[in-house]
């Protein structure tokens, strides 16, 4: 196997004479494999290793063996090393992170930390062909796009991936040949994540009851996606300087040469401009592009609200596509929020918090009048605390029922002097709640809710 891995550092020009190499070793059989053949590629490149390993804090006494093995196995063979100590848990309850993707934060982290103390260039990784294929699966049944079932990259930045082409067959016979113990880890065994379920019960179906080379089908049509991927990226890259322009605190798109360009290029700018302006595209789901997109055949003025606080506006002859770094005014009576922010609302003497949790079925949706929960990922419009205006209306049931605003304050015996002045929390026409009384039902929490947007009133004083 070591032969079949230098031949793909070499096509993929991994590595270079005199590499400083940062390697990240759970002590599993993936990265066990990973620092044993750079050991043995030491000589043909002068390689210098520095080996990372992270313990979650999550597995308690069997985390802290796989570190002590690790370390073990590192000063055995006169090699650097540094364990880190890391809560994940706590990271991810503070940042609303899921816990894979906050020890995915903290093992970065920490690679490119070794890398400034020792002057590396270069982050070993051990992902395997098993891993790019259950990874172009996940991304599949999410329903991402060409991008996403191109798979794990072989090269990223600093970050390198040796082992990319080796099967995890491949990988335990290797280290049985070479006598390597490694760690298992138990949460791989488990079928808690949607990516174990992949690895432990569809991927083995598949190549037991339909292609036993199932693996190497996926990651070849991957490799294929790649160079599709990089051709449409680099036609897009031309495009974008004749469409597209920088203005404060975003992009103006022009309308009339957008029309021109097919739907798939019209995705893909699309995607682009979002990318450069939030940093990335977490979050950023094809239903957002193509609503962006909609807003071609819309009225002039029309606008919707997506994930980082980017807002988008449809101009006369422009997409405005601008992400909110504060609070704006647009009038005296209608202020825009930033989420997660507060308003503070002189006519209640009191102040408005918004923020946005991830949500849990465990959670108890709050009964009382002073906070409202909704589901965030089901707005579209902009958020906005303003008064009333023609055409608001609010939904009464799950079903889609509608009323008007106006039946609704009729109904609830609101005088017609004090309608005017009622604070209301909306999404373009769609009254989200009449602050410190009813909300819509357009927007309800359910099983399938992801993130929520907690409304809540509270005092001047409060955040």
């Amino acid at each position: 196997m070591i032969e079949k891995v230098r031949a793909y550092i070499k096509e993929q020009n991994m590595l270079s004479d005199g590499d400083k190499v940062v390697v990240g070793v759970s002590g599993g059989a993936d990265s066990m494999c990973l620092l044993s053949c750079l050991m043995e590629l030491r000589k043909d490149y002068g390689l210098e290793l520095f080996v990372v390993h992270v313990n979650h804090g999550i597995r308690g006494e069997e985390a802290r063996a796989d570190a002590e093995y690790v370390k073990a196995f590192c000063e055995e063979n006169e090699l650097s090393v540094r364990i880190i100590e890391a809560d994940i848990k706590g990271l991810a309850q503070k940042e609303g992170l899921s816990e894979e993707e906050a020890g995915r934060k903290v093992r970065y982290e920490e690679f490119e930390k070794e890398c400034k103390i020792h002057g590396c260039g270069k982050i070993a990784i051990a992902h395997n062909e098993n891993d790019n294929a259950e990874t172009v699966l996940f991304h599949l049944f999410r329903g991402s796009g060409i991008r996403g079932i191109s798979g794990i990259k072989p090269t990223r930045g600093m970050i390198i991936r040796p082992l990319l082409t080796c099967l995890r067959s491949e990988i335990e016979a290797y280290l049985e040949e070479k006598s390597i113990p490694f760690r298992t880890d138990a949460t791989n065994l488990t079928e808690d994540y949607s990516r174990n379920k992949i690895r432990r019960r569809v991927l083995p179906y598949v190549k037991e009851e339909i292609n036993a080379k199932a693996v190497e089908h996926i990651t070849s049509l991957a490799s294929e996606m790649t160079q599709i991927d990089a051709f449409l990226n680099h036609y897009v890259k031309e495009q974008y300087g004749h469409i597209v322009t920088k203005i404060e605190n975003g992009y103006s798109i022009s309308l009339n040469e957008f029309g021109l360009l097919d739907q798939i290029i019209k995705q893909r700018l699309i995607q682009k401009v979002l990318e450069d302006l939030a940093g990335g595209l977490k979050n950023i789901e094809r239903k957002h592009i193509l609503d962006i997109i909609s807003l071609e055949n819309k009225q002039v003025g029309k606008q919707i609200m997506l994930p980082y606080h980017i807002f988008v506006k449809r101009g006369y002859t422009t997409f405005d596509v601008c992400i909110l770094n504060k609070m704006e005014e647009t009038c005296a009576d209608e202020m825009l929020c930033e989420i997660p922010g507060s308003i503070y609302i002189e006519s209640l003497g009191m102040r408005l918090a918004l923020s946005i949790e991830n949500y849990k079925k465990t959670m108890r949706i709050p009964q009382n009048g002073y906070t409202k929960w909704f589901d965030y990922d089901k707005i579209r419009n902009a958020i906005v605390v303003r008064t009333r205006r023609t055409g608001d209306f609010l939904q009464i049931n799950q079903s889609g029922g509608r009323k008007s605003l106006k039946s609704v304050m009729i109904d609830k015996k609101i005088p017609k002097e004090q309608r005017d002045k009622l604070c209301l929390l909306t999404a373009g026409d769609h009254v989200l709640w009449m602050i410190g009384d009813r909300g819509t039902e357009g927007f309800f929490v359910s099983d399938e809710t992801k993130r929520i947007l907690v409304a809540r009133l509270c005092s001047a004083g409060e955040k």
